[in-house]
Formats: structure tokens, C-alpha cells, sequence
């Protein structure tokens, strides 16, 4: 239950969203005595991902009356691309939303859209399926293989755009925004309390590092997403810019490379022999400086595609939306993090949320996180925007099995890691539970340790 003791005063600005479905309203109603002692400043809900009939609509609009009478302020709702522009390039048919939007405002709530422009489906208790556009595959010179994260297994995702070439289509992403805020602009600005971006699949600054196109159980440790020929150029030019050229990389490395094309990753024997589980095995991700270095080259790849998203998001809502504070949001990945896990933390290594190179243990670099929390820092400094940080799992237990299966998670430690790590930036932190109230308990930390 949620534990009264939690009264960090530091954290005024934290809030809890209680995500995923409208049907967690009991569970609200049952402890909602509670947030004044939490000091929680703003409690949102999550609609569904997609209203298919009638009843799940009247259902919808009694829930939201609900929501209001228990003091909930706004409604987070996924604009899914693939919904608005499935039908071809600028072709914006907006009408579902027309319907939700006044729902919510009819019943005196707040909205917080969420700029979906990955894949509904696959994701924890996704119960719709709308792609990403199909016409965006074809729409730029690269290929659709280029667009796409290949895994360590050989395996393609289409959840999102990949983040070595999100710039192709970053156009498409900005008209998007454009038509959203030309669309409700006018007639919503006034309660609209954030404008979130999908940065990622299931909306989140990560990898599908768990993902179903690699055939992924909860809590194996997860793969890394970098083999396409767009992120294997990445890393080869990101070595020889950084490194010295060829002649640098080779001494850095302790290699004998004679050509650029030979700089590989973690599975193609150069520089290791072995595959990616003998990079993992052996821990040289974590001992060797090749293995350093391509982590760090696998974080940064993501960083720079969270703050080249934001930017365009700021540069795309400079009307009717240009003072409502941006929002973006990294996943909850707890498991394999206790020390008795084999590679402790390596789930959130091949998410691509931490780094190697640095001392993950240690508050001074946030735990691992630092490069994530500095970006948004520095982007919201740079642009004189608030961008609110959102992360998930709040809900969780440390020491959770699964199917038999021990997932050493430390939850309650990374959610303390993530609120620390905020609020030495001075970022509105939200968190949310990774699944639906109903299904788990909220816990909230006793203390910031």
C-alpha cells in the first residue's frame, strides 16, 4: 500500500501518474486520503489506447467523471501517428480525437497528449495494434532495413524509427506537430497541462532491447539493438573521430586494424573473437576499453536522438502550445541490477540507458544516468523550456520472481537513483507505475538513501 511515511521536501515537484488504464479508479479512490501526506502536486490517468465501440466509450466517459470526483487533474491520451497519418503522407484525419479531446474537457480534466510515433502493440498490456505509418518506410532514400533497429540476434523491429536515422524522417515528425497544434491549438492551449514526445518504443529514450521481435522473456538480460549498416557506420566514424583515426583506435584498442570497415561490434569477431554473449560472458563490455568505448558510443546514439527530438519539438510548437512545458520519459529497468545477478545492471546496458566507462554505483554520476539527466538539463536551460522528466516502475518491489525465475531487481533503489539524479538538476520528475494499478500495489519509498 502506500506508505505514509514518504515526505521528501525536496521533491515537491514530483508527481505519480498512475498509468495504462482508466480502470485503476478504485484503486485511487481507495487510497487518495493519502497523497496529501506524499506531498504529490498532480495526479494524471492514462485513457485507453484506442476506444473501439460504444460501451468502451460510455465506460470511458463515466471514468472520467469518476477521475474528476476523486481529484485527478489530467488525462494523458497516446496520439498514435500511425492512426492520424496511416493513410499517407500529410493526410490528417483527426476526428478520433476530436471525440477524446472533448470527453476529457467536458468532464472539467486537463489532457496531456502523448506524441505516439511508435508502434501500439507489444509493449506490457498493449491491447491494440497500429503501426507506424506503412508510407514512411518508403519515404526517404534510405531503405526500410535502415530505418530499422537490427538486433544482436539478426532480428528487425518496427516498434520505431531507429535512432541513427531518425533524421530522415524528422520532417515528418515536425508536420505531425505542426498539424496537431494548427488542429486543437486554439481551442485547447488553455488545458493542455504538457506536450509528451515518443523518443522511443513504447514512447520511451531506450532500445527494444526487450522487445518480441527478438523473442524476449522477462528478466533475461536483453540485446543489443545496433547492427544495422547505419549504426555499424555510426560507430566506425564515432571511433576515428574520437580516438585519432585508425592509428589511434588500434592503439586505444590493442588491435592491428588496417582499414576502417574493420572496426566492428561486439559479434563479428573484430575486435573480439566471439559473439555478443561472449562480449556480455566475459564482461569485456564492462573490462575492456573497446567494450567501454562502444557502450558509450551505444548511450550517446540515444542521448543525441532525445535531445535532437526535443529541440524539434520546441521548434514545432511555437504557437498557441509555445509555453506549455515538453515531457519525455525512460523506462523503469530493474531487473538484473542486484549484485548476485550475473552482469548486475546489464539490462539497462543493452537498453542503452548507462554507461560503462563510469562508475554506475555512484550518485555523483547519477547512478549511471547522468548523460540521460544532462541532456534534459541542458536542453531545458538551452531552450528556456520545461522539459518534465517521467519514469516508470514506481510500483515495483526489489527481489521480484518471475516464472520461477529470480529477476534481481532493485526497483525501490533505481527509483531513488532517478529522484536523486532529478533533483540535484532541478527537473520536475513524474513517475509512474509500469503496469495497471489494478494489477500491482504502488510503492513509494521510505526514504531518499
Amino acid at each position: 500500500m502506500l506508505n505514509k511515511k514518504w515526505n521528501h521536501k525536496n521533491l515537491l515537484k514530483t508527481s505519480i501518474i498512475c498509468l495504462v488504464t482508466l480502470s485503476i479508479l478504485s484503486f485511487l479512490n481507495q487510497y487518495s486520503t493519502v497523497y496529501a501526506s506524499c506531498e504529490i502536486t498532480s495526479a494524471n490517468i492514462m485513457a485507453p489506447l484506442y476506444l473501439t465501440n460504444t460501451d468502451a466509450w460510455n465506460h470511458f466517459r463515466s471514468e472520467l467523471s469518476s477521475a474528476k470526483n476523486i481529484g485527478i487533474d489530467s488525462v494523458t491520451v497516446d496520439v498514435w501517428w500511425g492512426l492520424v497519418e496511416g493513410a499517407g503522407d500529410n493526410q490528417f484525419e483527426w476526428a478520433y480525437y476530436e471525440k477524446v479531446f472533448k470527453a476529457i474537457k467536458d468532464a472539467g480534466l486537463h489532457i496531456i497528449p502523448i506524441f505516439s510515433f511508435h508502434r501500439c502493440g507489444g509493449g506490457p498490456g498493449d491491447d491494440c495494434d497500429i503501426p507506424v505509418p506503412n508510407w514512411v518506410w518508403t519515404s526517404t532514400p534510405l531503405s526500410k532495413q535502415n530505418l530499422q533497429f537490427k538486433s544482436e540476434k539478426g532480428n528487425y523491429s518496427e516498434d520505431a524509427i531507429s535512432v541513427w536515422t531518425s533524421y530522415a524522417v524528422m520532417k515528418q515528425y515536425v508536420e505531425f506537430m505542426n498539424a496537431f497544434e494548427d488542429k486543437f491549438g486554439n481551442t485547447f492551449a488553455g488545458i493542455v497541462d504538457e506536450l509528451n514526445i515518443s523518443l522511443g518504443p513504447t514512447g520511451e529514450l531506450r532500445y527494444p532491447a526487450y522487445g518480441p521481435h527478438d523473442n524476449w522473456q522477462y528478466p533475461n538480460r536483453g540485446y543489443f539493438q545496433s547492427y544495422e549498416d547505419k549504426a555499424c557506420e555510426s560507430f566506425r566514424n564515432y571511433a576515428v573521430s574520437n580516438f585519432g583515426g585508425l592509428a589511434g583506435t588500434n592503439a586505444r584498442w590493442n588491435t592491428t586494424l588496417t582499414n576502417i570497415d574493420q572496426i566492428g561490434l561486439p559479434d563479428d569477431g573484430t575486435p573480439h573473437d566471439g559473439r555478443a554473449e561472449s562480449f556480455v560472458d566475459l564482461d569485456d563490455y564492462f573490462d575492456t576499453q573497446y567494450g567501454k568505448d562502444y557502450i558509450d558510443w551505444y548511450n550517446w546514439s540515444l542521448v543525441n536522438h532525445g535531445q535532437k527530438m526535443i529541440e524539434a519539438a520546441h521548434a514545432a510548437f511555437n504557437g498557441p502550445f509555445k509555453d506549455i512545458p515538453l515531457g519525455v520519459k525512460i523506462p523503469g529497468v530493474h531487473w538484473q541490477m542486484d549484485g548476485r545477478a550475473d552482469n548486475p545492471r546489464i539490462a539497462e546496458i543493452t537498453a542503452g540507458l548507462i554507461q560503462t566507462s563510469i562508475d554506475f554505483w555512484s550518485q555523483s554520476k547519477a547512478h549511471g544516468y547522468e548523460s540521460i539527466l544532462n541532456m534534459v538539463e541542458n536542453v531545458k536551460n538551452s531552450l528556456n523550456r520545461e522539459v518534465i522528466f517521467h519514469f516508470t516502475a514506481l510500483e515495483k518491489d526489489n527481489l521480484e520472481w518471475d516464472g520461477g525465475k529470480h529477476a534481481w531487481s532493485l526497483a525501490k533503489e533505481l527509483v531513488h537513483y532517478i529522484a536523486l539524479g532529478a533533483e540535484e538538476r532541478k527537473l520536475i520528475l513524474k513517475g509512474e507505475n509500469a503496469l495497471a494499478a489494478g494489477k500491482a500495489v504502488l510503492l513509494i519509498p521510505t526514504q531518499i538513501a
